[in-house]
């Protein structure tokens, strides 16, 4: 049936989507390319989408956490230590709820594991669950500081035809550094300065700050967020050039400057259930502001709006 009415709307629709196809009028032959390339599609998304971003994350979660003695909430299991024990393994399952792409308004779920190790003589010390993954190379009881590493997805067609047109954004790795303050023992500031493995992906910064407050096994914690990018971080994510604009009527060229994309707030809060047991949940709002804001994308296709919602639960046990 599909083959019968695309001859006859194949003109409307290159005129309507303003795609310049040389044999819009060949529908028969295009119906079976696009059910050959629909095969090849479903295959590259679940890989590109999907699967591949979802075992980095999970690698990365577990090779930067196996190095770094202090990632972990202070309400993590504490499980009663048993003689000659030298570390503390957590193994973790996490879900979140977060948009499908920097800008998005639609929304995503993306179950993965994690796995945090630190050494049994070492107290476990606070971390945000939107803090990247750090390794304390410097550490005193109101500063720390070192390397830092952290997911961020890409933006794919994933069969949605807003997008048409526009360049796909690969997910990536950032890696960089950080620094932490306490000022006092229930506030504390993070900073932290990362760059993808890609020349394109640009350099990203975000500031945060967060009061936190132990409440017998439960600990709460909130503050404000600011996320900065330069001029290539800014262009990959919200530009739009000449030939997507041409693609995609949605959208007109536009060419962001570096500098503050993001403001928000996040809030979390961990439960003890016992010495082994521990859950965590989050949420937090950011809203694009200046460039970000503007770009075609956020304002035509997306939203200003950014959420996320997470749920984890975390098994703690002494190895030798």
């Amino acid at each position: 049936m599909l083959t019968n009415w695309v001859p006859a709307l194949g003109g409307w629709a290159c005129l309507r989507w303003r795609r310049p196809y040389q044999d819009c009028r060949r529908g028969k032959q295009m119906v079976k390319l696009l059910h050959h390339k629909k095969r090849q599609l479903v295959r590259s998304i679940y890989m590109t989408r999907y699967a591949l971003p979802a075992f980095g994350l999970g690698l990365l979660m577990t090779g930067g956490a196996a190095l770094a003695a202090d990632w972990s909430f202070p309400t993590e299991a504490t499980t009663t230590r048993q003689p000659d024990s030298q570390w503390v393994i957590t193994l973790k399952g996490n879900g979140i709820i977060s948009p499908d792409y920097l800008g998005a308004k639609d929304y995503t779920f993306t179950p993965f594991p994690s796995v945090g190790i630190r050494k049994a003589s070492t107290p476990a010390q606070f971390s945000a669950p939107d803090d990247g993954i750090g390794i304390a190379l410097f550490q005193n009881e109101w500063f720390n500081a070192g390397p830092v590493a952290r997911y961020r997805p890409g933006r794919y067609l994933d069969g949605n035809r807003e997008l048409y047109g526009l360049d796909k954004v690969k997910w990536t790795i950032e890696g960089g550094a950080y620094a932490e303050v306490w000022p006092t023992q229930n506030l504390r500031g993070r900073v932290e300065v990362r760059h993808g493995f890609r020349d394109a992906d640009g350099w990203v910064g975000d500031l945060a700050a967060d009061f936190v407050m132990p409440i017998g096994n439960l600990t709460l914690s909130a503050g404000p967020r600011m996320m900065f990018g330069n001029g290539k971080f800014m262009r990959t994510n919200f530009g739009v050039d000449a030939d997507e604009a041409y693609y995609n009527w949605r959208v007109t060229p536009y060419k962001p400057s570096g500098g503050m994309f993001g403001a928000g707030v996040a809030a979390a809060g961990t439960y003890k259930i016992n010495d082994n047991w521990s859950t965590t949940l989050q949420a937090s709002w950011t809203r694009l502001v200046q460039d970000a804001s503007k770009s075609p994308i956020v304002r035509n296709i997306g939203s200003k709006d950014q959420f996320v919602v997470g749920l984890s639960a975390a098994y703690s046990f002494y190895v030798r």
